[in-house]
Parts: structure tokens; C-alpha cells; sequence
């Protein structure tokens, strides 16, 4: 979360967003009471802001449980998800009652030399947030060396299941503020700060069965369905094998016990099978001649470890196309979900990306489901996507 505070005063509170786009959740923020309404110093700086991290403690997470077992809801899968969605609760007494917790890492002091000059280093500026009222991880630590970094490292990746909230890593950080700028960022992160993961959780299940996933470009990925394991603070039954070779590697039977962890705490993979654990006359699960969704006959890729279905129109080819066209990390066209893109197929409305742009109320309306304001919010999504390559056509043009 990004905090920003006008003369000692909260007047906003953001999400992280993209890295510069967030959701305005100040009313939410405003809720957390870790996050101070009015800083307790003397004096503040006209503009501050303050980075840090809002969470659900390990013991509030299994009260809301047992809350919400106790009144038929359903359950949170794990503390990360359940403090997003409260974040994002339109009701903000919500966020009041699941009590969310926040640390704070990070201030700026925007065009204030003084206060930049006085609070010169992390450390300091650490002490700094504690006097205005913010609370600060009390795990962390000034380290002079890399022993000191290497016996805090060991020491965390033993003990920390004894604190009361899931951690997967250690943040160490430059302390000097101007070494910090002359560093930089890359695109995505600061180069004066890196992550040091500890190791995966990994734990043994069993398998139940392979199914063979068809991709947009129409790599067939082999995926483990297994029994339900607790794993990295979620419940997971699914994990990727990657590709044929990681397939033929694992050489998996149906029934054999397996080792499942997630990469990078966050896939779900299939680490090894203990071929110690199999069951006698035990078969070999085989990696489909034939694509799950068309039935046509899928081909080798010369120097890939993948395995493709080549039928252009392929309604697994299709699907996954139309999805990743449409989503975040592509064309970002608000409004256009999966479970929509789905419908949109079976109604046969679209058949090709092209399709998309061809959509109107009269045809939208057909759909089951499908209110007037998701309607005019999906067509409102296409009109600015529509808008956004005509200014870039514009600018290709001058350029």
C-alpha cells in the first residue's frame, strides 16, 4: 500500500497496482487501526508518503474462519487472499471487523531537502516511521557483513513458523539512501534491494490422475490432479508437470505417491514421485496421441520439449488465444473475463479476435447472464482499447 499524508494529515491510500497504477481503498485504509488517521510528530512535512504492507495475522485469519464456519460461509483459502478482497470491500466496516494489520518500510519525502538530509539512511528512516505512530517488523535488523547476513538468514529459515505471519524470505536493503539512487531500478524492481527466498515447502499426496491441458499456441501441458494438501498457506490439488520431458522424467502411475511444492511460492509443481511407495502391477499413465479438445493428431516440435496440436481452429487453441488477447498482460480490455469469452464461443458470437470488435448491445443482450451494465461496461472496454491503438497508429504515423 502507498500512503500519503498532507501536513501530518491521511488523505489517501492506494494499492500497488501495476507499480503505477493503483485502487483508491482510503476509506478501507483508514479502518487498519496500525495505520495512524494523524501522525504523532511534531511539525510533519507538508507531503509524505508511506510504503508498507497490510496483512492478516495467522491468529485473526483462524478466527475469521471459525466466524465464518460457524455462520455457513464459505472459507478463505489463506491470509493473502483474504486481506485483498477485504481491501477491496466496498463496505468498510468489514475491514474493521477482520482486523487487519499493516508494517511500514518505506517513507519519501518529496521536495524536502531537510528532512532527506536528516533521515539519510534506511535505518533511520525505519526509527522515523515508529515515531510517527506506524508500526515496523521488529524482526529486522542492521547486519555490517555477510556472516551476519548469512547466520540472520539461517536463523529465519528455521524460526519462521514461529512468527504470526506466513513469510517465504528475507528483504535485504542498501542503507545508504544515496547509494540506493545511484542504483536505481530496473523495470520491475530497485537494485538496492533483493529477495532471498527460503526453500519451498514441499509434501507428499497422492495421485489421482493426468489431465493434458491445451495452451493458445496448442502445447499440450500435462497437469497432476491429486488429493487436497495444505500447501504454502493454500489448498491445493493441481500442479503442472511443464512438458514432455519433465513427464517422461517423473514417469508417473496412477495411484504413486508424490512430492508436490510451490515454485516460488506460487505454481504448485510436482517435485519427484517415491517410486519406493508403488503399488504393485501398478500402469503407467500415457501422454495422449490425440488433442483433449479436437481429437486431431498432435505433433512433435523438432528441438522443443513440446508436444503441439497444429488445428487452427481448435476450440482449446481458440479459447486460450481469446483470453490472454483480452487480458492484463495483453490488450487489457475491461470487462472481458474467461467465464465471458467462454459464453461469447458457445453462443458462437465471436469466432477470432476480430469478432471482438464486431460485439454490440443487440448481440450481447442474447446472453444468459449478462446484465445491462456488464453489457455497457464490456462495450465502454472496447471502445477505449479502440481508442488507444488509434492513438498509437497516430503517433507511429508522426514518428
Amino acid at each position: 500500500m502507498a500512503l500519503k499524508y498532507q501536513n501530518g494529515v491521511l488523505v489517501s491510500a492506494a494499492t500497488r497496482g501495476d507499480g503505477q497504477e493503483g485502487e483508491d481503498i482510503t476509506i478501507n485504509a483508514k479502518r487498519i487501526r496500525s495505520i495512524p488517521l494523524r501522525l504523532r510528530i511534531n511539525d510533519p512535512p507538508e507531503i509524505l508518503e508511506i510504503r508498507g504492507e497490510a496483512f492478516i495475522s495467522n491468529n485473526s485469519f483462524q478466527e475469521i474462519n471459525a466466524y465464518r464456519e460457524s455462520k455457513g460461509e464459505q472459507l478463505f483459502a489463506n491470509p493473502r487472499n483474504a486481506c485483498a478482497g477485504s481491501l477491496r470491500q466496498l463496505d468498510p466496516k468489514v475491514v474493521s471487523k477482520r482486523n487487519l494489520d499493516f508494517y511500514a518500510y518505506q517513507v519519501h519525502f518529496p521536495n524536502n531537502p531537510i528532512f532527506k538530509k536528516k533521515y539519510n539512511n534506511q535505518w533511520a528512516r525505519l526509527e522515523f516511521l515508529k515515531d510517527c505512530g506506524f508500526k515496523i517488523n521488529l524482526h529486522s535488523k542492521l547486519i555490517n557483513n555477510i556472516a551476519e547476513l548469512e547466520k540472520y538468514y539461517e536463523f529465519w529459515k528455521k524460526e519462521r513458523n514461529k512468527i504470526n505471519f506466513d513469510a517465504d524470505g528475507i528483504v535485504i536493503k542498501i542503507n545508504d539512501i544515496k547509494n540506493q539512487e545511484i542504483l536505481g531500478h530496473t523495470q520491475k524492481a530497485p537494485r538496492w534491494a533483493i529477495a532471498l527466498k527460503f526453500p519451498a515447502e514441499e509434501i507428499t499426496t497422492k495421485i489421482q490422475s493426468l489431465s493434458f491441458q491445451v495452451g493458445r499456441s496448442g502445447a499440450i501441458t500435462p497437469v497432476a490432479n491429486f488429493e487436497e494438501v495444505q500447501l504454502a498457506g493454500t489448498k491445493v490439488s493441481r500442479a503442472t508437470l511443464h512438458n514432455i520431458e519433465r513427464f517422461e522424467y517423473l514417469d508417473i502411475h496412477y495411484s504413486d505417491t508424490i512430492i508436490v511444492r510451490k515454485a516460488g511460492e506460487i505454481i504448485p509443481e510436482v517435485v519427484k514421485v517415491i517410486k519406493e511407495l508403488r503399488i504393485n502391477n501398478s500402469v503407467k499413465i500415457k501422454f495422449p496421441k490425440f488433442c483433449p479438445s479436437c481429437g486431431c493428431k498432435l505433433e512433435k516440435i523438432p528441438a522443443e520439449a513440446t508436444i503441439k496440436c497444429i488445428n487452427r481452429n481448435c476450440e482449446a487453441v481458440l479459447i486460450g488465444l481469446l483470453k490472454h488477447w483480452v487480458s492484463k498482460s495483453a490488450m487489457n480490455i475491461d470487462g472481458l473475463g474467461a467465464k465471458i469469452i467462454e459464453q461469447l464461443l458457445e453462443a458462437k458470437l465471436i469466432r477470432n479476435i476480430s469478432d471482438l470488435y464486431t460485439l454490440n448491445y443487440e448481440k450481447l443482450i442474447k446472453l444468459e447472464r449478462m446484465g445491462e451494465k456488464s453489457i455497457l461496461n464490456l462495450l465502454k472496454g472496447i471502445r477505449k482499447f479502440k481508442k488507444s491503438i488509434m492513438e498509437k497508429k497516430i503517433i507511429w504515423i508522426r514518428d
